[in-house]
């Protein structure tokens, strides 16, 4: 009933979403150390910020989409073919290294794939932050672009209405 910020209804949108999305991580890591006992947690400091990274990405992608499109079943197609075109666009499918090179370079980097090989140098190889860095850079200026995207969507619905 009161009037409300388009910002403040979007952080708000947010932050319960990434609360959601740390309670699963803590879950899923809580299984891995106790029924793997994995090697995972020997470099946790800096997986986390990493996974937050991510999730803030899809986050604010998914609100978007949920401001692009004006019905709910739009929505839900728009954001089923955008992970499509992540899976599609990752090494689960085909390997990059067997694409062409200038679909290889762009495939490169797609969150999903920056986000996978940052976590297996991380968790795998155990390699320092240091040797992530450009691919973390990558990662934070993909979660300003889809937070500044999540705003224009915002203040575009707002017009409509």
């Amino acid at each position: 009933l009161t009037p409300t910020r388009g910002i403040t209804f979007t952080i708000g949108t947010y932050l319960s979403s990434i609360i959601l999305v740390m309670v699963q991580v803590l879950v899923l890591f809580l299984i891995a150390f106790f029924g793997f006992a994995s090697y995972m947690m020997n470099n946790l400091l800096l997986v986390l910020p990493i996974i937050f990274i991510l999730a803030s990405i899809f986050i604010f992608l998914g609100i978007s989409i949920g401001y692009l499109f004006k019905s709910e079943e739009t929505a839900i197609i728009g954001s089923v073919s955008l992970c499509i075109i992540f899976l599609i666009a990752s090494e689960l499918i085909l390997p990059i290294e067997t694409l062409p090179k200038m679909v290889s370079m762009f495939t490169s980097f797609n969150p999903f794939v920056l986000g996978e090989t940052i976590l297996r140098k991380l968790i795998i190889f155990e390699l320092p932050i240091m040797s992530v860095i450009k691919e973390t850079a990558i990662l934070g200026g993909y979660a300003i672009i889809a937070f500044f995207l999540a705003l224009f969507g915002q203040k575009r619905l707002k017009k409509d209405l």
